[in-house]
């Protein structure tokens, strides 16, 4: 499929959080404030997804409701990696998705539990089969900064199973008042309780080259920064996760090389301490489904026992086997 300017108004809007509007979107929010007919926005959103492109609408809760932390480190790979070493990390649910660099290293994204090392961590799952580039360790913090009820995990787990509901159909869905519902959504929002992702296989777009921007920056200045960032991409920008602290991540995808080059250039005027651009040539979009599984079987605990936000810490095995956080308030 080629990808139209719709097609990148609704990847832009559907995420969250995201550095064009303030509140979680669904197709109608996005019909309305571009002035698309509904029928047209839902077209072009099954376009992508009938074409395998979206793979999916995934809500993903904050991983520090669950004792679980995010990082992201290379592989050093200096040969093309044997299918019984892609279906060992394809196995690995801790593993959320992995991608080739243009540098001969293999990108992974890891789940690791908080009261322990990272890189120790993933070299123990992964058997210390693969040697890593440690400089090329990136930490992510999730800052969760709301306290979470079963009553906001019920609504949380709901919209997990069903990304594109407003707070409306949700109360018809769970018995809860709509105010009640729109609150939790404005206050896990604005916690930091979840995200909304497309999950994109970027193999279905013809004639397309996508790569990560990825820039250190002044704590503070992220959305200021994407924003200078996103003028220049313009139409290249696809998304953005501007709200890790002290980083931008921005997707983009480029019609030529002569498009990569014309940005490098531009590269240099960005206010930044460091960055850099690296070409995708695959990603593994079904990796995140093993991912799903581990975080539907925690959110289904914790919606009927609870948790609590405190610090605790936890072992690996009591992460793996769900064991209870804490009492919550009553439903």
């Amino acid at each position: 499929m080629n990808l139209t300017q719709l097609d990148r108004i609704i990847l832009k809007n559907i995420q969250w959080p995201n550095d064009f509007s303030e509140k979680r979107f669904c197709l109608w929010d996005i019909s309305r404030k571009y002035n698309y007919s509904i029928v047209t926005v839902k077209n072009r959103w099954e376009a992508m997804v009938s074409s395998g492109f979206i793979v999916s609408l995934k809500v993903k809760p904050n991983n520090e409701l669950f004792g679980l932390r995010r990082g992201l480190v290379a592989l050093k790979n200096k040969h093309s990696m044997i299918k019984e070493e892609e279906e060992f990390l394809k196995r690995n649910k801790y593993i959320t998705n992995t991608y080739s660099l243009e540098n001969e290293e293999i990108g992974i994204d890891f789940l690791y539990p908080s009261n322990l090392d990272p890189l120790e961590f993933i070299n123990k799952q992964l058997e210390y089969k693969f040697k890593f580039n440690e400089s090329s360790y990136v930490a992510i913090d999730n800052n969760l900064r709301c306290h979470i009820t079963r009553k906001d995990l019920l609504i949380l787990r709901e919209l997990i199973n069903q990304p594109l509901l407003n707070a409306k159909e949700l109360s018809s869905i769970l018995g809860i008042k709509r105010t009640i519902v729109a609150k939790s959504l404005d206050k896990m929002s604005e916690g930091n309780a979840f995200s909304v992702d497309p999950i994109l296989n970027i193999s279905c777009v013809e004639n397309l080259i996508f790569a990560i921007y990825h820039a250190y920056v002044k704590e503070g200045s992220e959305q200021k920064i994407t924003r200078d960032i996103c003028f220049s991409l313009k139409d290249n920008y696809l998304l953005t996760k501007y709200f890790i602290p002290g980083r931008v991540l921005i997707l983009a995808s480029f019609n030529n090389n002569e498009e990569v080059e014309s940005f490098k250039q531009q590269m240099s005027s960005f206010d930044v301490k460091k960055q850099s651009l690296n070409t995708i040539f695959k990603t593994n979009p079904q990796k995140y489904f093993i991912y799903e599984q581990l975080l539907n079987e925690l959110i289904e605990k914790h919606s009927r026992n609870g948790l609590n936000n405190e610090s605790d810490e936890f072992s690996e095995e009591e992460v793996i086997q769900n064991k209870k956080l804490g009492k919550a308030d009553d439903v």
